[in-house]
């Protein structure tokens, strides 16, 4: 088994370049989300990143994602 705190780290690597998607592996199908903003699955709230990164992506083109510390179990 993979140390949580891996798995974190290599999920935000893929979501700090972009790859939504890909990150989708980390999840159960059924794996619902619990954002208030967002209702339904977790594809739906990837789905909903994706949206808000080529928003920001249009906005600001210095945008940078750094993890800065993980607290993992």
């Amino acid at each position: 088994m993979q140390d949580p705190k891996n798995i974190i780290l290599e999920y935000l690597k893929l979501l700090g370049s972009g790859k939504f998607k890909e990150g989708l592996r980390f999840f159960a199908l059924e794996c619902i989300t619990h954002n208030p903003f967002i209702s339904g699955s977790i594809e739906t709230l990837t789905d909903a990143m994706i949206t808000a990164s080529k928003d920001m992506n249009a906005n600001s083109t210095d945008a940078e994602f750094v993890v800065k510390s993980v607290l993992a179990d």
